[in-house]
């Protein structure tokens, strides 16, 4: 219901002189008009100056249709949002014109994208040099490779020759001296014995003069020589088997001791330049895919400069008209990542949007019928609520902080043909039907704070203010529940007139909303339905 706004009142010296309502009595003259159910009456003094002048309406009975009107723009239920995908704040330098038919393909935007194509050269010869390296650290690790298969094979070798010579010197070598040693000594023995027994003979025939005594002296040097022979045989054999026998199988042993440690050296030296390598190569192939990635990048980025039509449709700038100037859509103004730059809105289903105050958006539900009415003309479209937003429009708030307008869709059932989003539409919302009710026109009614004054005629034909409940109100006229009664005639204000009536009557408005105001500001919590 439509409340008349309060406002303070002027200052005593601004205000009009008060109009006074008098009896009717000599030298007052009363004209009265009459016809289509109202009557308007004027007083006047006995010098025809007028006194005051007065329209009224009489109270009906009628049915009332509770509607919400509002005003608003079309826009289409379906809608392609092309936004930026460029990273950043990017500034346009081509636009399609808005309101142009495009076709899927066709250019819509392009962005600034000199510094992208500076980053994509400067990536490129990055991504060449780290192909080179990464080639580079491939073949070194190869070449590692290969020359630790050779230092192993080589150790390998070496170690396998160690230990045949061990084995050789164990089981052949050794075994081969020691036995000629130990032969060489049983030889010199015999070789000892015989020339004792020849030494022995010859002393028997030089006894019996069949051998002459250089005969004895030569079986007697003979006998010295295999002593020596024994004795050094014995020496030789007790060389090998206590001093030369450990010595060489200490130093064989040792040698393979050395040929196993430097096969080890080799195989664990190899592993870590190999892995050093590994790692270098792993590096250079992180660099290059890092290259590669931020190439890929710079290419979607190069791509996403270019803003093409991803289908037909009607074009329509992302910015709404009542938004900041910097956030307009235009050549050379900046879009950020994720911007809605243009969109592309589906013309053959169309809804209209309305602003619906937070004292009466209340009252409206879904499903709720609608009426809507272009303002370039035609006949008025059906339309449907299918979406109340639950939070307040931001877009005032710049404007006036005060004003908080909920967003209602209303969904036409039939799209009429040539219809473009924004066109401007007028809807009517219809909320309730009270029938056979008492209503008077809106017009009679005054409010002041939460009281609601009609003006019924009185018995000497003024105007008297009545207090009155009313209970719901159409466009026209308001459903009014006590007060007043069918038959009664009450005035059909003027600007002003409500305030003046009432001071008349000696009811002060200002004193009596401030009373109001008290009255609620002491009204227990309970009561006031906290």
């Amino acid at each position: 219901m439509d409340r008349r706004p309060e406002t303070q009142p002027p200052p005593k010296s601004a205000r009009k002189p008060k109009r006074r309502w008098v009896p009717l009595a000599a030298g007052v003259t009363v004209v009265a008009l009459l016809g289509g159910g109202m009557a308007a009456a004027v007083a006047m003094n006995g010098s025809g100056e007028v006194i005051d002048a007065v329209t009224y309406e009489p109270v009906v009975r009628m049915d009332l249709d509770i509607t919400v009107r509002k005003d608003g723009e079309l826009q289409s239920v379906n809608s392609t949002e092309v936004v930026s995908r460029l990273e950043g704040n990017n500034t346009i330098v081509e636009l399609v014109e808005e309101g142009t038919f495009v076709r899927a393909g066709d250019l819509l935007v392009r962005l600034d994208s000199s510094g992208i194509e500076r980053e994509f050269q400067e990536t490129e010869l990055e991504l060449q040099g780290a192909e080179n390296d990464l080639i580079n650290a491939t073949e070194q690790l190869e070449i590692e490779k290969e020359k630790v298969e050779a230092d192993i094979e080589a150790a390998t070798v070496a170690l396998t020759l160690a230990e045949m010579d061990l084995r050789q010197y164990e089981q052949g070598v050794y075994p081969q001296l020691e036995s000629n040693a130990r032969t060489a000594v049983e030889m010199a023995k015999i070789d000892l014995r015989n020339a004792e027994e020849e030494l022995l003979q010859t002393q028997q025939l030089f006894s019996k003069n069949f051998a002459t005594g250089s005969d004895v002296k030569r079986r007697e040097l003979t006998l010295i020589r295999a002593r020596n022979a024994l004795e050094k045989a014995q020496t030789d054999y007790d060389v090998l088997t206590e001093y030369t026998h450990p010595k060489d199988l200490t130093s064989k042993r040792n040698v393979l001791a050395q040929r196993k440690q430097q096969l080890a050296r080799v195989q664990r030296q190899g592993k870590a330049n190999i892995s050093r390598n590994q790692a270098n190569v792993k590096s250079r192939e992180l660099r290059l895919l890092n290259r590669q990635e931020r190439m890929d990048w710079c290419e979607q980025q190069l791509a996403a400069s270019e803003i093409r039509a991803p289908i037909a449709g009607l074009v329509v700038y992302g910015a709404a008209g009542n938004q900041r100037e910097q956030d307009q859509i235009t050549e050379g103004a900046s879009v950020r990542e994720r911007q809605t730059i243009i969109r592309l809105p589906d013309t053959q289903s169309m809804k209209a949007v309305v602003k619906i105050s937070e004292s009466r958006v209340g009252m409206i539900e879904l499903d709720q019928s609608a009426t809507l009415m272009l303002n370039s003309g035609g006949d008025p479209i059906d339309a449907t609520v299918s979406s109340i937003s639950v939070v307040a429009d931001s877009n005032q708030r710049w404007f006036n902080p005060d004003v908080r307008e909920y967003p209602v869709e209303l969904l036409m059932a039939d799209t009429p043909e040539g219809l473009k989003p924004g066109m401007k539409v007028n809807a009517e919302i219809f909320i309730d039907r009270r029938e056979d009710v008492i209503a008077v026109p809106l017009g009679a009614v005054y409010t002041v704070g939460s009281q609601r004054f009609v003006f019924k005629r009185g018995d000497d034909g003024r105007p008297v203010p009545v207090e009155v409940e009313v209970a719901a109100s159409s466009t026209t006229h308001a459903e009014i529940v006590s007060g007043v009664d069918v038959g009664d005639e009450v005035v059909l204000l003027q600007v002003g007139q409500g305030r003046d009536l009432l001071e008349a009557a000696g009811i002060d408005p200002v004193r009596e909303q401030q009373q109001n105001a008290r009255d609620a500001a002491d009204k227990p919590a309970d009561d006031a339905g906290v």
